[in-house]
């Protein structure tokens, strides 16, 4: 029984909704009739979390992703300047920051400073 298949007649709480409503995959590793609460909800990349049948909390830090298309990937560290995601929530995207070294001050969003 693929405890995640939303239109599977013998599963009336599916599964898959409880992912999809939060945007994330459900993967039942396990369809045998005998393997019964085994899904797990899995975050959209590029966040990584699991959680066993319920939403995972799903974060991204963009600071330190790799392979994430809305992060710094190196843009501060390239110009000598430090780099911090001020909300690591999956769904904040985008306001990660760059920030001057000492002596210097200031910063800037999604950019160097």
């Amino acid at each position: 029984l693929n405890e995640c298949a939303v239109t599977d007649p013998a599963c009336a709480t599916c599964a898959g909704a409880t992912c999809s409503d939060a945007m994330q995959e459900c993967v039942d590793g396990d369809t045998t009739a005998d393997s019964l609460g085994d899904w797990v909800c899995v975050c959209a990349p590029p966040a990584r979390e699991t959680a066993p049948m319920a939403p995972a909390a799903c974060t991204v830090d963009e600071c330190a992703e790799p392979g994430c298309s809305t992060c710094a990937k190196g843009a501060c560290s390239a110009v000598g300047q430090g780099c911090i995601d001020p909300d690591t929530d999956a769904g904040s995207l985008g306001d990660w920051e760059c920030f001057c070294a000492a002596p210097a001050v200031g910063n800037a969003t999604a950019g160097p400073a």
